[in-house]
């Protein structure tokens, strides 16, 4: 749950510039 961007529950940074879809849709 750390990879997620700014679109989920936020794992802290921006990793990937994509929507909440790379881990769970939250």
């Amino acid at each position: 749950m750390r990879e997620t961007s700014f679109g989920g529950d936020g794992g802290g940074e921006p990793r990937v510039p994509i929507p909440n879809t790379t881990v769970k849709p939250s």
